[in-house]
């Protein structure tokens, strides 16, 4: 980040706001409901990495 600063002065990359999923997620997780226990083997597997 400090690499490519803005020639504006601002960040470097977009902002923006969580969406509805998202915001429910984070809440979910804050309140530790709806979550699941999955290890890195499971997650690689999951998203094809293995």
């Amino acid at each position: 980040m400090t690499n490519n600063p803005d020639p504006k002065g601002g960040l470097s990359f977009e902002v923006a706001l969580p969406n509805t999923e998202t915001k429910a997620a984070l809440l979910d997780v804050r309140a530790k409901i709806n979550l699941e226990t999955i290890n890195l083997e499971q997650l690689q597997r999951e998203i094809g990495l293995i």
